[in-house]
Parts: C-alpha cells; sequence; structure tokens
C-alpha cells in the first residue's frame, strides 16, 4: 500500500470491497460512519476533501473495519460506537445494539414521569451497555440502580457512566436466582429489556445478530418463554412503592401473555403498546 492515499481513492476502494453485500446507500452511510468513528472526519469535510491525503495507517485501519463489515459483523461492533437518545455509548460484543425500539421504550417512560416533583428511583434489569440506565438517569434526573449478570456488560455500561456523566449504581445480578441484594431498597420504577427471542426463531435472525451479539442476552427457551417476566414481576411485586410502574420491552408474540402474566399479579392500568413498526413491543402496568 503507498505511504499515502487520498480520501478519494479510499472510498473507492471500500465502494468496491462492498458492493456486493450492500445498497448503494447502505454503503454511503457506511463510508460516512467508519470516516467519522474512526479518524473523526465528519461528513462535511469528506464531502470537500476528496484530494486530502491519508497516511497509510490511517486507510488501513478503514480497509481492516471493511472487511469486518463483510464478514457481516455489525458497524456499531467494528467502531465500537453506538448512539441511543442523542448520546455515545461503546459497545462491544458483551452487550447489545442499542435498538430503535428501546429508545421508544426510554422515551414512554420519560414522557410518564417528566412531571414528578421529586426524585425518583429507578431499576433496570439487565442493563447491558447501560443505554437505558443513564438515559434515565440523565433525563429524569433519577436515583438509578443498573443489574446483570454479565460482569463484563458491567464493565461496559460503567464506562459508560463515566462517558456519560451519569451517576449509576451497577450491581451484578442473575434474575434467576435472585438472592435478596435490593433488601432494603424500594423503587418507583422497575424496566428490563429481557431475553425474548425463542430458540426456535435463531433461523429466522440474520448473521450480523446471531454471529455476533451475546446470545445470553437475546435467547430464552421456547417452552419457558416468560420465564425472566415471572422472575421480574416478581421482583416488582416485592420492590416497588405504592404507584409505582414495571415496564417490559416484549416479544411480539408474547405481547398478551405478559400481560395476563401482570394482570395476575395484581399489576393494575396495563398496558400493550405498539412499536414503531406496528408490533406490540411494550407492557407495562402499575402497583
Amino acid at each position: 500500500m503507498p505511504d499515502k492515499l487520498s480520501i478519494s481513492d479510499i472510498k473507492n476502494e471500500i465502494r468496491i470491497a462492498l458492493k456486493k453485500g450492500f445498497e448503494k446507500d447502505e454503503i454511503a452511510a457506511l463510508i460516512k460512519i467508519l470516516f467519522e468513528d474512526l479518524l473523526g472526519i465528519n461528513a462535511v469535510e469528506l464531502a470537500i476533501s476528496g484530494d486530502k491525503l491519508l497516511h497509510s495507517a490511517q486507510a488501513e485501519l478503514l480497509l481492516n473495519a471493511v472487511n469486518r463489515l463483510k464478514n457481516n459483523e455489525p458497524i456499531q461492533y467494528v467502531t465500537q460506537k453506538a448512539y441511543c437518545f442523542g448520546r455515545t455509548f461503546n459497545v462491544n460484543t458483551s452487550v447489545l445494539i442499542p435498538r430503535p425500539e428501546t429508545e421508544e421504550l426510554m422515551a414512554s417512560i420519560i414522557e410518564k414521569n417528566k412531571s414528578k416533583q421529586r426524585e425518583l428511583t429507578i431499576l433496570d434489569i439487565g442493563t447491558g451497555s447501560g443505554c437505558i440506565a443513564i438515559t434515565l438517569q440523565k433525563e429524569l434526573s433519577a436515583k438509578v440502580f443498573a443489574a446483570d449478570i454479565s460482569v463484563a456488560a458491567l464493565e461496559t455500561a460503567s464506562e459508560n457512566a463515566v462517558k456519560n456523566s451519569a451517576e449509576v449504581t451497577f450491581v451484578e445480578l442473575d434474575i434467576l436466582n435472585y438472592n435478596n441484594q435490593f433488601k432494603n431498597q424500594k423503587f418507583d420504577i422497575i424496566v428490563s429489556n429481557p431475553p425474548y427471542v425463542l430458540e426456535s426463531e435463531q433461523a429466522q435472525m440474520q448473521p450480523n445478530v446471531l454471529d455476533f451479539e451475546p446470545h445470553i442476552a437475546l435467547f430464552v427457551k421456547d417452552n419457558n418463554a416468560l420465564i425472566f417476566y415471572e422472575k421480574i414481576t416478581a421482583l416488582g411485586k416485592d420492590k416497588l412503592n405504592p404507584g409505582g410502574q414495571l415496564y417490559f420491552e416484549i416479544n411480539e408474540a408474547k405481547a398478551k401473555a405478559v400481560a395476563k402474566l401482570l394482570e395476575n399479579n395484581q399489576f393494575k392500568m396495563v398496558k400493550i403498546n405498539e412499536d414503531i413498526f406496528g408490533k406490540e413491543r411494550f407492557v407495562w402496568g402499575t402497583v
């Protein structure tokens, strides 16, 4: 490789390398992300500085990233960055990539609670990258606890809290073997986006999800699909303050079953809400 290549030269090489697996518009978007996140060259500079020369190390960094994209690795893992609710989060293969649907869940919680005049106490179960916990802490100025079974995920979430100047207490927790970690603590809100993809649904999933994102955060056995919802609902009955709220992101096929679970546990005002794609994606209720 030459010592220096122009931005235009590298852009052309990326287009050629990705043309078999990606649409033209996708490639254009990926080019912008790669230059911005890996080299700090924004879209404006990218558009007007085609003759600018890059060092071979910079070009190699970009082309190595392209090879990872060709192997179906998500762009967020390649750049180790994801964006959620206007903030930047570190991501890696120990955590799920934040989804637009989860942003909708956060927006709903914020809208319902932004006018509260007192400090809310919130628990996020299965925090992953920490995007829910950190967003709610920043947007609601709340006291937030975030739990996960994965130590690696908690390390990433802690980094993200520092990155976004958020005050969150992180707790290692296996919700299936809950051992009263919150003995003296009550909550106003409990929220969870637990594993909900059925093992039988794996065949329908894209390789960029199936081959890279953590299965522990994705999948649940078909014959026990509600196990996480059952455990978290029981915790909610015990640990939510009067009038407290329980929010779930769910598998669309299990919406009615999750709603029934809450109703059977004496939750009130139980509702199923659709996501932007018209799928029944959220269930919530109050104690």
